[in-house]
């Protein structure tokens, strides 16, 4: 079975590894790098040209730093699925990727498999967490960072849908699983999501754990 293409966009300050990067994906077929860039000021320039669905970001660059490059993009292109990349388990680098709306963070040592793997699932579901950066993690980032909360979304109620919704997410189910265990279509649980989204006042699913946990839907 034929997997979906997804044209992906890479930018790294570091040559042998973007270079490494690119040869690591010619075993999967589906993936097709479309262009790289060795800093956040040449990956935006590219965007104008080439529209991937999702785009790898080191945190370190000279220049413009992979949080800047992450909330241009975001800002501009939401649509595009950004994955933060860095050697470093430093809180203050995932908790500034988070807030500039990366859809999830890999380290540099993760196997190609792995990235390929992160590709996939934040192209069906917005998000993407791994054992390293997990709900957990992202608990212990946001007493550490004692972010603010949207001030519309103090007063949201959620219907009993909505919250059984919210919690298949922090349960990391996909769309498909989510749709069976509420016997919803796919498109119907897409169409929840967005709403959610909106009720919460944030950017991506990671928004929305992050939501779901400081409300209590979620727990961890």
């Amino acid at each position: 079975m034929n997997k979906q293409l997804i044209h992906i966009a890479l930018a790294d300050d570091h040559t042998i590894f973007r270079n490494g990067l690119v040869s690591s994906f010619q075993p999967f077929a589906h993936i097709n790098v479309l262009y790289t860039a060795a800093s956040g000021e040449e990956l935006l320039d590219g965007l104008k040209t080439f529209k991937p669905d999702v785009i790898l970001v080191d945190i370190k660059m000279n220049g413009m730093d992979g949080v800047d490059t992450t909330r241009l993009i975001k800002s501009q292109y939401p649509h595009i699925k950004v994955l933060g990349l860095s050697m470093y388990e430093n809180h203050n680098y995932i908790t500034n990727m988070f807030k500039a709306g990366t859809s999830g963070f890999l380290f540099k040592d993760s196997s190609p498999e792995q990235i390929v793997d992160a590709i996939e699932f934040v192209i069906e579901n917005d998000y993407y967490f791994n054992d390293q950066v997990s709900k957990k993690l992202l608990k212990t980032l946001l007493e550490i960072d004692h972010p603010s909360t949207n001030v519309n979304s103090v007063h949201v109620t959620l219907t009993q849908m909505e919250i059984e919704l919210l919690k298949l997410i922090g349960l990391e189910r996909t769309n498909h699983e989510i749709a069976a265990a509420l016997n919803l279509g796919v498109k119907t649980v897409e169409n929840y999501r967005a709403k959610l989204l909106t009720k919460a006042g944030v950017k991506n699913t990671v928004g929305l754990v992050l939501f779901g946990i400081k409300r209590g839907y979620i727990i961890v």
